[in-house]
């Protein structure tokens, strides 16, 4: 317009990483110090998640209102899932559940790595009396009879009005994750 330069700030592009917990015989882990309204969109990187036993699988719980939600009929998910012995796919659902099924049954051995995956949470502080918060996930692992398996899956919350989410936590079927890191990234909007 004929007037002096000016220079103003702008966001950076791309994923932000906000945190990273490290699994270390640990039975739960929980990231939660970090979704708020500065991004509309997060993601979460798992990788060589291990675990204590064979033929455990994963679950996850929202942090919603303050609190983990854990009664009976909290959540309903579907993953689909097939692995390199067989060329079918292998569906598991759930309507109500006390948590949400990530994935089957994984091995155990260090030599074959662990659970990879990524999770994606869109509009966590969302605090609309009618939301429903729901994640969605991709992930590779090797399942108890040494198989590759590619899984994924989506799951929500089933109750409305629960207030914005504050936290996620992972937790094994039974044992405890022996290895593994989570890392949380903040999408730039």
């Amino acid at each position: 317009d004929g007037s002096a330069a000016s220079w103003g700030t702008v966001a950076p592009a791309g994923l932000t990483l906000l945190s990273t917990v490290t699994a270390s015989s640990s039975s739960t882990l929980d990231m939660e110090t970090t979704f708020d309204s500065t991004y509309d969109a997060y993601v979460i990187y798992a990788t060589n998640v291990q675990m204590s036993n064979s033929g455990e699988y994963i679950k996850v719980r929202l942090k919603l209102g303050g609190v983990y939600k854990q009664n009976g009929n909290s959540y309903s998910y579907h993953f689909q899932a097939s692995h390199s012995n067989v060329a079918s796919y292998n569906g598991t659902a759930a309507g109500s559940e006390p948590h949400i099924k990530i994935n089957n049954g994984m091995s155990n051995s260090t030599v074959e790595g662990g659970f990879d995956g990524i999770f994606y949470i869109q509009d966590p502080s969302n605090p609309r009396t009618t939301y429903r918060h729901r994640i969605q996930w991709q992930s590779v692992y090797v399942n108890q009879s040494n198989y590759v398996v590619t899984n994924s899956g989506a799951a929500r919350h089933s109750g409305a009005g629960t207030g914005p989410m504050t936290g996620i936590r992972f937790f094994p079927s039974t044992g405890t994750f022996t290895k593994g890191t989570f890392r949380l990234y903040g999408i730039t909007k």
